[in-house]
């Protein structure tokens, strides 16, 4: 199957001019899946997993930043090419290397945790 191979090459597709297939995630803080932070892992893999098994395009809307995260670990491990996967948030392509590092982080994708922790770490704004 020519897209395993675009996996094992880091998502460079060896058997000519085909379009890889995708997974698209879309962040979606609102209505997107989320679970428990203990079951994204297993989550994330599973829909790799279906995804290779199926050979085509595959969407998954998900709505928490654990999520996107271990879809990220999953291009940095090898699990996933970097040409297999894009990430979408609010009608804007995101995009990653081969590290799953983003060249461009929107205000408002994945920073609910952060907002939260810069609020707990700043000190100053006790009185």
């Amino acid at each position: 199957m020519w897209w395993r191979w675009g996996c094992a090459n880091g998502g460079k597709d060896m058997n000519g001019p085909h379009t890889l297939p995708k997974i698209t995630v879309i962040y979606n803080p609102v209505e997107g899946i989320s679970c428990r932070d203990a079951e994204a892992g297993i989550f994330v893999s599973t829909i790799i997993e279906d995804f290779f098994r199926k050979g085509r395009n595959d969407e998954v809307i998900v709505g928490n930043s654990l999520i996107i995260d271990n879809f990220r670990l999953a291009i940095f491990e090898g699990r996933i090419g970097v040409n297999n996967i894009e990430f979408r948030f609010k009608d804007q392509l995101l995009i990653h290397d081969k590290d799953a590092r983003f060249t461009d982080w929107p205000n408002g994708f994945c920073d609910y945790t952060e907002r939260i922790l810069e609020k707990l770490l700043n000190f100053k704004e006790r009185g």
